[in-house]
């Protein structure tokens, strides 16, 4: 009977040979899976659901190429990262200048799920403020 985690590893050497990035991301895996600093955030039922142990490093270059070590496959939630993500198609659809007359960027000091609009410009003071709630992140 085969081992999968022999099968694992040696699939894991051969990729590392084929790529000297391959071999860094399997060092860094080795290097930072072991840590179990932290606790897994509950405050959102969804967060909540992530299992400690699980940790994965995946890499997409702009020319398509994929490269992955550890636990890529499992699902999880991206949450206010998602906000990054939102922005950027944002300035890329839109133009920094049209979008910066839509959202500031200054800090509030609220909450990170408050809304706080400029009383002059009746805005957001960051993009934070853009993407509460409703999922129709257009700037209109």
């Amino acid at each position: 009977m085969v081992n999968t985690g022999d099968l694992h590893s040696l699939a894991s050497s051969i990729q590392a040979v084929a790529s000297p990035f391959r071999m860094y991301l399997n060092d860094l895996y080795d290097k930072y899976h072991p840590l179990q600093d932290g606790a897994v955030a509950d405050y959102i039922p969804e967060l909540a659901l992530a299992k400690p142990e699980w940790f994965g490093i995946s890499v997409v270059t702009t020319d398509g190429q994929v490269f992955e070590v550890g636990d890529c496959d499992k699902p999880f939630t991206i949450q206010s990262i998602s906000k990054a993500f939102v922005f950027g198609l944002a300035l890329e659809d839109h133009g920094r200048e049209y979008v910066n007359s839509k959202v500031s960027v200054e800090p509030t000091g609220e909450a990170f799920n408050a809304i706080v609009l400029d009383e002059k410009t009746n805005r957001p003071y960051n993009p934070d403020g853009q993407c509460r709630g409703d999922r129709d992140h257009r700037f209109n």
